[in-house]
Formats: structure tokens, sequence, C-alpha cells
């Protein structure tokens, strides 16, 4: 029987995560000839739709199942937001979608869920058929491979998320993977300082410190009833201009540095001691999302979906397992089968 302790004793930054010297052969995409870095995924996404050309009144399908904070940029631009479901595996509806189409669609967004690859063919047949720009939500994917191919290839852009998988402070990337697009606003974001950058990440540091002394408060979290999916909307739905934020020259440097091989192998370790936990224990009914991890895949966390959310998010707090429901969803999205059901255990 897996104990927790054996999967939770894990340091965040360990030996043979990095090297001194830049690393010969870096990963997808930071080699791309169209790849552009910024602070934070929302702003990533903001300027690949800018690229893509989107305007006040396009519309554009997204999942109903979507962290509320990739609503930031549509709402920035007036784009109007049309749902699409998804399936119990977190795959599109296609037999429902061809009915969300607009004359006004630009767009089709889908997103590669925890680090696995969603429905990447069909959705490319999908855009080519109703004349839709792909964007591919890469934010959990960064490392993860279809096949031999990498995630975040698949889509006219795409837009990763580096601290999701790696331990910095911050750093994103929006890629453009057809030629025939070109790059529209701030490359690079040059116009934002490095020190408006430290400021930034400091104060979401102290921020994300005194949610851990919250954490660790058991008691308190034991007699505090769970918000699984709290009205936030207006803070995170809303707001953009605050992530105008450049990536860290620290963040910079970790990738250029990063060993690959190891950071790769010690998430696929931890899925597997997770799911033989979940599998082996009796005390919660949970369903594993992904009960098969393939090779070249990299996942982001180790997620379940349970109706007994409140009741292993406490328990698992109560043992000093830093677990949380996701996402925090968009008002409209409409989405009931997974809201407040997803638990997310960590990799890293």
């Amino acid at each position: 029987m897996v104990k927790l302790r054996s999967i939770t004793r894990f340091p965040i930054y360990y030996q043979g995560m990095l090297s001194f010297e830049k690393s010969k052969e870096l990963p997808f995409p930071l080699e791309e000839e169209k790849v552009y870095f910024y602070g934070y995924g929302r702003y990533a996404l903001y300027q690949g739709m800018l690229s893509l050309g989107l305007e006040k009144g396009d519309h554009i399908l997204f999942p109903n199942y979507i962290c509320n904070v990739a609503l930031a940029p549509a709402h920035y631009l007036g784009l109007h937001v049309d749902y699409y479901e998804i399936d119990e595996l977190l795959k599109p509806k296609w037999n429902k979608i061809d009915k969300r189409i607009a004359d006004k669609s630009k767009a089709f967004l889908i997103v590669n869920y925890f680090g696995f690859p969603n429905d990447l063919v069909k959705a490319r047949e999908f855009c080519d058929k109703h004349e839709q720009f792909l964007i591919e939500d890469n934010a959990h994917g960064f490392l993860s491979h279809l096949d031999r191919t990498p995630l975040g290839t698949f889509g006219d852009i795409s837009v990763f998320s580096f601290h999701k998988t790696v331990p910095i402070f911050n750093g994103s990337a929006m890629v453009i993977n057809k030629h025939s697009i070109s790059m529209v606003g701030d490359g690079e974001n040059n116009l934002i300082s490095e020190k408006r950058t430290v400021r930034f990440i400091v104060k979401t540091l102290i921020l994300s410190i005194r949610n851990c002394l919250s954490f660790l408060n058991v008691n308190k979290v034991a007699d505090k009833k769970i918000d699984l999916n709290p009205n936030i909307e207006k803070e995170q739905e809303f707001d953009l201009q605050s992530y105008f934020i450049s990536i860290s020259n620290y963040s910079k440097w970790f990738l250029n540095h990063l060993n690959i091989n190891s950071v790769a192998s010690r998430r696929r370790k931890r899925y597997f001691k997770w799911l033989q936990y979940f599998q082996e224990q009796k005390e919660y009914k949970v369903r594993i999302i992904f009960p098969e991890l393939k090779p070249g895949i990299v996942p982001y966390v180790f997620p379940v979906i349970t109706n007994q959310s409140e009741i292993l998010l406490d328990k698992m707090r109560q043992c000093g397992v830093e677990c949380y429901p996701w996402p925090f969803l968009p008002k409209d999205s409409r989405e009931d089968y997974l809201s407040g059901k997803v638990v997310c255990f960590p990799l890293s």
C-alpha cells in the first residue's frame, strides 16, 4: 500500500533539476522562430488573439469547463464567448458543436487538460472544415507529447504556462505555428521593466505565503467549509491589465538550464504513485480521469472526479497534502457535470 508520506515528501528544487551550463537541446517551444515570452498565460493568450486579428464582436468557442482567468483576454477585446460541452473524458462533444458555430465565429479554443493531449486531430479537422482558427491552450502541457509530437504544435497559435510545470515565479509563451500569421502587439512585452515584474512577483509571493500559512493551520481548515467554486469572476474574468508583465530574467535562465528528462521523469513517477494510492484505497469514492499515463505525457497534476470533494479536500489537507479543486469556472459557463467535483493532487 502506497503511503501519503511517500508521495508528498518531494522537495520543490532537487539535485539534477538544473545544469550550470545552458542546455544543448531546449524543449519546444523555447527555440522556435515565432515564440514570444510573457509573464502569465492570460496575457500570452491576449497577444495570440491580437495576432489572429480577432476584433470586438467576433465570436469564439470555449469549452464550458475552463478556468475563469482564460476569459480575461476575450472580455478585454470585446469578444463574444460561446461555450461548447465536453464529455466525462474532457473531450469535446463534437456532435453538438456544429450547432454552436455562429456567423461571426472566428476561432475555436481547445484545452490539453492537466497536460494530457485532447482530441487535437479532430479539432484540426473541425477548424479546417468551418474555417476557424485553432487556439491550443497548452498551459498545462509544457514537455508533454502526443506520440512524438510536442503539444502546442497543433494549433494555429498555442499558449504555454511554464510556471505550472517547473518551479519559477512566472513565465508563459505564445507560439505562432501557422506561417501566414504574423505577430501583432508586444512581441516580448519590452515596455514593461524588470523592476515592475519583480514587484508584481513579490506581491504575488506574499499572497501565496499567506495562503500557505492558512493552509498549514489544519484546525481552521477542518472547521471551515471549503468553497469549491467561489464567485470571483469580477476579479479574474475581467482583470488583464494587472498581468501586462514580462517574464523575469530568473525564469528565462531557469528554462535555459532545465534538465527536462529529470523533470519529466519525476512528475511521471509521482503520478504513478498517486495512481497506485487511489487504486488501492477504499475510503474515498473517486474516478481517476486518466488511468493510463502513456509515454511522452508529462502531467501537470493528478486529477480525480468525486462527489465527496469537500470530504476529500478536508481529510487530505489535514494530512498535509496541498490538493485543491479546479477550476474556478466562469459564471456563465453552465457546466454542471464536473463543477466542484474535480480535485487535483500535486506532482511537484
